[in-house]
């Protein structure tokens, strides 16, 4: 397990800082060359469209030609797609086509190398080490995230725009130069011969073994609600002035996520359940973006709610992403089904970002923010009561934690 770990970590790593260099100013460049506010939540649009169309597709051709070799093909048209983005001046046919390259190689690359990890874990009867993988990687990841966020936003922003995100490219291509070179080790991923092409029964099987996973998927639609827009828009919100200084900001973000990373493996260890921590930090994370907007006025007490608000989503995204996989049965079709929950997250963040740019445009971000995180809350409660299954039967929630 142990190779298969440090492989997993390396490319996660080059994955999380190809993204993370130009994060904290894609948006202001986009801003800076002319593209006005709803052109930019047309590239939005459009990343999401694609992405609710190309999930599903994307983790079944995953789990037929090899996960390290989908994640290859992703670095290279992830890249592709903001290269042309970065190397070009205002022009709307290439703002939309950045949108659908990027889309698609996200929707190559999100939950296959997870996937890999997973199944390899699940044949060595070890599934209880992702929690240790996981809270490691973002122990690792967060101080490195936050140098190169800094990098991208303070520095290299400020001399060039668009460099960030030609850095990111160059990145992602060299991730998927090295996963061509790791394609050997999917064959080890599984003892059986991989499966055909039958979409039909592929689906039918997935129904029969995996339905209290797709149930999952309902539970965690309110999460969508309540972070996409602020995961989204938090420089636009923290940004004042003509300076960028985001970099200070991510770095501050930085900083949460790897303590959010060293409480997890704290508090998983005493509680060893990560279903009800991800209630707890699912609940925490709608009441502090709540407790931002109502505090926007004073800027450092705004933010600091904000980087709390932080914690409690990298604390709820590594319970649900551990709690998920647990829950999958079928190794063969784990691809598919974790890009079937990425297709709905697609398809309600269209949603969601519709309505937060018409609360936007109206009556502020805040307000936008705050009444997306009151509904996800109340829809979420809603669900867990309506799934009491999810809460009551033990039987249930220890065949999938254990």
């Amino acid at each position: 397990m142990k190779k298969y770990k440090n492989i997993y970590y390396i490319l996660s790593i080059l994955t999380s800082i190809a993204v993370v260099i130009w994060d904290g100013t894609i948006y202001i460049f986009m801003h800076k060359i002319g593209y006005s506010y709803s052109q930019i939540n047309l590239f939005l649009s459009i990343f999401w469209i694609v992405t609710f169309f190309t999930e599903i597709p994307s983790g079944y051709i995953a789990d037929h030609i090899g996960y390290l070799k989908t994640l290859s093909i992703s670095g290279f048209i992830r890249a592709f797609g903001l290269l042309i983005l970065a190397l070009s001046s205002k022009n709307l046919f290439i703002l939309i086509m950045s949108g659908v390259f990027t889309a698609l190689g996200d929707s190559l690359q999100s939950g296959t190398l997870t996937s890999w990890l997973s199944n390899r874990a699940k044949l060595e009867n070890d599934m209880d080490s992702l929690n240790h993988i996981y809270s490691t990687l973002g122990i690792i990841t967060n101080p490195l995230n936050m140098l190169i966020g800094f990098l991208g936003a303070n520095v290299l922003a400020n001399f060039s725009l668009n460099l960030p995100i030609i850095i990111g490219a160059v990145l992602f291509i060299i991730n998927g130069i090295l996963s061509l070179f790791l394609i050997k080790y999917d064959k080890s991923n599984r003892n059986v011969q991989r499966p055909k092409f039958d979409i039909i029964n592929d689906f039918k099987t997935i129904k029969q073994s995996d339905f209290n996973a797709l149930r999952l998927i309902i539970v965690f639609i309110p999460v969508i609600m309540i972070s996409v827009a602020p995961l989204d828009q938090w420089q636009l919100f923290f940004q004042h002035g003509k300076k960028i200084m985001t970099g200070y900001i991510v770095v501050l973000m930085g900083i949460m996520g790897t303590l959010a990373s060293y409480l997890y493996s704290r508090l998983i260890y005493k509680i060893k359940n990560e279903w009800k921590l991800f209630i707890i930090s699912t609940v925490m994370m709608a009441l502090t973006i709540i407790a931002t907007t109502l505090f926007k006025q004073y800027y450092l007490m705004s933010l600091g709610i904000f980087l709390m608000n932080v914690l409690f989503g990298s604390l709820e995204g590594t319970a649900q992403n551990v709690y998920f996989q647990k829950a999958i049965n079928n190794e063969t079709t784990r691809a598919t089904i974790v890009s079937i929950y990425n297709a709905v997250e697609a398809g309600v963040t269209v949603v969601v970002l519709g309505i937060n740019g018409y609360l936007a445009d109206r009556y502020g971000l805040g307000i936008a923010w705050m009444v997306l995180a009151i509904l996800g809350l109340i829809f979420f409660v809603t669900i867990l009561g309506l799934n009491r299954k999810l809460l009551i039967n033990k039987k249930y929630q220890n065949e999938v934690v254990d």
